[in-house]
């Protein structure tokens, strides 16, 4: 089946969790089973070169939650940039947004989240947001500095922003990546 769509415009939007919501009144083993099975169709997906965006299916269940998403996402072999991409970039392009759209440039209007955490040690952490900017230009120092870090999608950790810590950032540096 795979090779069926192989170089179709098609993305993979996995939705693991949800089939642990169904399952929760079954024994460990059959919700074992079923996450095993769903996470390494993901992992087939993926390794056949597959898009893969996120998405929920919170209408489905009543947890809210996307950290167990993400664990089972990297259960099945995705790593922390890959699951950053299918948050930002890759839905960015598949809609035909401008160029610019899921990326961190000068000038350019950018949805920026600072989170409470490094998702490179634990993917959790995309769930642990301490702020959001939205829909503002990234002032050029910060784009450039985010750049040097990483060109396709910015610092994974607040210590890695200029006169910030993990700890405590400098009020400066924090209202520049928060808007505040």
């Amino acid at each position: 089946m795979l090779a069926a769509i192989e170089g179709a415009d098609v993305a993979l939007v996995p939705t693991l969790k949800v089939w642990q919501h169904h399952l929760r009144d079954e024994p460990a083993s059959a919700r074992a089973r079923s996450a095993s099975s769903s996470t390494g169709q993901l992992r087939a997906w993926r390794d056949a070169g597959g898009t893969v965006v996120f998405g929920t299916d919170t209408g489905g269940m009543n947890d809210y939650d996307p950290s167990d998403e993400y664990a089972l996402m990297a259960e099945a072999g995705m790593t922390f940039r890959e699951i950053l991409a299918a948050l930002t970039t890759t839905p960015a392009a598949l809609i035909g947004g401008p160029a610019p759209t899921g990326r961190i440039a000068p000038g350019q209007p950018a949805d920026l989240v600072v989170l409470d955490g490094d998702p490179s040690q634990n993917v959790r952490a995309l769930a642990d947001v301490l702020s959001t900017r939205n829909r503002r230009s990234v002032p050029a120092d910060l784009a450039r500095h985010l750049a040097r870090h990483d060109p396709t999608h910015g610092p994974s950790r607040l210590a890695d922003v200029p006169g910030t810590s993990s700890e405590t950032p400098d009020s400066e540096s924090w209202n520049r990546l928060t808007g505040s």
